[in-house]
């Protein structure tokens, strides 16, 4: 009889450690989300018209976006999809700030060669 316990035993122990796991690794992620919305503060620095950070900035859906843009000469930017326009000086650093309602990919490109900059990745909640 005491060989059926002890697997009964080990079975209910890799339960719970199995609804633990489940538990941090999903349910923790709804708890943060459902904190409110995030504030983000993304930067950009233009060399020579070229960005050489990162190619892809990410939030989620509703969070608080401030994007602040540094360049060495005047450029004019645009977020797609939000339709989000900014002219930039050249060493005055300028921040644009929206909130993250669309979902979705959006290029983040200058305005003179229509060249894309990054990306800017809304996740849905």
């Amino acid at each position: 009889m005491a060989r059926p316990q002890a697997w009964l035993y080990l079975a209910l122990g890799a339960a719970l450690l199995l609804a633990l796991w489940f538990g941090v690794r999903y349910l923790g992620d709804l708890d943060s989300s459902a904190s409110g919305p995030r504030r983000h503060h993304l930067e950009l620095s233009l060399h020579d018209g070229v960005h050489r950070g990162a190619t892809v900035f990410r939030v989620n859906q509703g969070d608080e976006v401030a994007l602040t843009i540094n360049s060495d000469r005047e450029e004019a930017l645009h977020l797609h999809g939000y339709e989000k326009h900014i002219v930039v000086e050249a060493g005055t650093p300028t921040t644009l700030r929206f909130d993250a309602t669309l979902s979705g990919r959006h290029r983040i490109e200058l305005h003179r060669n229509d060249s894309t900059l990054c990306f800017l990745d809304v996740y849905p909640n």
